[in-house]
């Protein structure tokens, strides 16, 4: 089992991968369902049940989103957010297993209120949160390889996130300045 996860979790952080180098939150968010899918399963592998349980939450709260940003519905991310967090909580002291569980429960909670915004900056950086959190979490699982695999994905979230900024930059320098101008 624990050569599955291995496996399991290395193509989970490619898909991960993928997302962090979106330019669009609908296919952030579907890269990380798919990478969530394959993250539950390897949780589940080494037997990490507050992780498996939360990364189960997380893809039914991403496949909820996947719809509200398809149908352009986004002012209810909010409440899912909010939701999803309580379900993350709830979960997590029920599936307790001493303070380790702390880890994957404060990376879904930061994870889902920095998912409420529209600005992938915000939504990367929550990602590079969950990221280092679930890399320590991992790490004492004893799950070598997506510890490690952690760290590389966080390279790619911090490139991410500042090919973003440096387009956001761009972009606001680019917009015509508004206001009253004496010619």
């Amino acid at each position: 089992m624990y050569i599955l996860s291995q496996i399991l979790v290395l193509i989970s952080d490619v898909f991960l991968i993928i997302s962090t180098l979106c330019k669009k939150k609908k296919a952030v968010v579907f890269f990380l369902l798919m990478s969530t899918i394959l993250f539950a399963s390897h949780y589940l592998c080494l037997g990490g049940w507050t992780g498996f349980a939360i990364a189960v939450i997380e893809l039914m709260f991403l496949i909820v989103m996947y719809i509200l940003e398809a149908k352009q519905k986004t002012s209810y991310n909010v409440y899912l957010s909010i939701a999803t967090s309580v379900l993350t909580i709830i979960v997590s002291i029920l599936s307790w297993a001493g303070a380790i569980s702390l880890l994957p429960m404060i990376a879904m909670v930061v994870y889902l209120i920095t998912m409420c915004f529209t600005n992938l900056i915000i939504v990367k950086g929550g990602i590079f949160v969950r990221l280092a959190l679930n890399g320590i979490y991992m790490l004492l699982l004893k799950s070598y390889l997506g510890a490690g695999l952690s760290v590389v994905i966080l390279i790619f979230d911090i490139i991410g996130i500042i090919k973003d900024s440096k387009k956001s930059k761009v972009q606001v320098s680019n917009e015509p300045v508004s206001g009253n101008s004496k010619n």
